[in-house]
């Protein structure tokens, strides 16, 4: 009787621990695990874009990651396709977050399959577009261009005009690494010509649009059209404007006060262009062709030109940037592709022109990295 007794308090207690974690009734509802998870992930980038803060909070993506691995086998227990497909797409955000493109991709690739069997348009392109920045982490541009292009292409036949919109700004992000601005451009217009965007969404198109307007503006730091690039930067400051009241509509503190910090740095590069402006002026003045004296030739024994200083504000921007890229975790990449650019042209500046060569080429490996803060969408 005594055995009995304990046995059945036993059992009591089992099912007192298991309804304490909800795992009595998750484990037999792979939806509420599932609604579990996406409710984690949700709060996780809310709380990044609130406080820029990214390593406080990963033991909620681990318990995510735990929860769509269960519900994965339990949709498919099921044979619900549709949601097996939605289950792997957010365990591969999960790992893209964290910039693991591998395990990333590998979620991706079983979700487009997924969805494929399932007939899920919207879930395919999802999909594909996590395999598109997978592979662009990876610098597999051609594979990535391949995978948005076939997302663009299902993401227009889905009522939800988010999926086209997320498809063309990844879609533009891709042709802007493989130097097509003006493509990258285009597609941008073409998602901002789209009916019924979120602001949450608009943010980052606004974001991508001035990174591509940047660039162009960056052409100065080697060709001499300075009207198209002062007109392509105020564009820039235009769209980090946009971008800037959105975040504080939002109540996106950390990323209102990066895109602040992205608004002075566009400044400060306006101010080093009309200073290189005024150079240029003055050097097609001289008589470089023509020197009558020594002083007349406007190169070194290196056959390098007079080092041009960067305004003032350029240092304190700079350190800035990289106490953001300290902060921001496996989100950080693009940040810090924009201060290594920035690193190597203060480098240049101070006329130590061997490491300005070799952080342009750090900047350039780490380039491929920089997809990681799209999965903050």
């Amino acid at each position: 009787m005594k055995q009995r007794a304990c046995r059945r308090l036993l059992s009591l207690l089992l099912f007192a621990a298991l309804l304490t974690t909800g795992a009595f009734v998750r484990a037999a509802d792979p939806a509420a695990l599932q609604r579990d998870a996406i409710a984690k992930i949700d709060a996780f980038r809310d709380h990044f874009r609130k406080t820029f803060d990214y390593k406080s909070r990963i033991a909620d993506l681990a318990d995510a990651e735990r929860e769509l691995s269960a519900s994965v086998e339990g949709f498919d227990g099921r044979g619900d396709l549709a949601n097996v497909a939605l289950s792997l797409i957010k365990l591969g955000q999960i790992q893209q977050m964290q910039a693991r493109w591998d395990a990333a991709g590998r979620y991706y690739e079983q979700a487009e399959f997924a969805a494929r069997k399932a007939n899920h348009p919207a879930h395919q392109a999802k999909a594909l577009m996590g395999r598109a920045q997978t592979a662009d982490g990876l610098r597999d541009y051609g594979s990535a261009e391949a995978h948005v292009e076939q997302a663009v292409r299902l993401a227009t036949s889905v009522a939800d005009k988010t999926y086209l919109f997320d498809a063309l700004d990844i879609l533009a992000q891709v042709q802007m690494k493989q130097g097509n601005f003006n493509a990258a451009a285009d597609s941008l217009n073409r998602a901002f010509a789209l009916p019924g965007i979120k602001d949450d969404l608009l943010y980052y198109g606004y974001l991508d649009r001035s990174d591509v307007y940047l660039k162009l503006a960056e052409k100065c730091d080697y060709q001499r059209n300075f009207d198209a690039c002062f007109q392509a930067l105020d564009r820039t400051r235009e769209d980090l404007s946009k971008a800037l009241g959105i975040a504080q509509k939002l109540g996106w503190a950390g990323l209102a006060k990066q895109t602040e910090d992205f608004l002075r740095s566009a400044d400060a590069r306006a101010e080093l262009m009309s200073s290189r402006k005024r150079v240029h002026e003055s050097q097609a003045k001289a008589k470089i062709f023509h020197p009558e004296k020594p002083s007349d030739v406007l190169v070194t024994e290196r056959f390098v030109g007079e080092d041009l200083a960067f305004p003032p504000e350029m240092d304190l921007l700079f350190e800035q940037s990289k106490r953001f890229e300290a902060q921001a975790g496996g989100f950080g990449n693009s940040v810090a592709v924009t201060s290594l650019h920035t690193d190597g042209l203060m480098q240049q500046s101070r006329g130590d022109h061997a490491g300005a060569l070799s952080t342009f080429h750090e900047g350039g490996s780490a380039a491929g990295a920089g997809s990681a803060q799209a999965a903050g969408r």
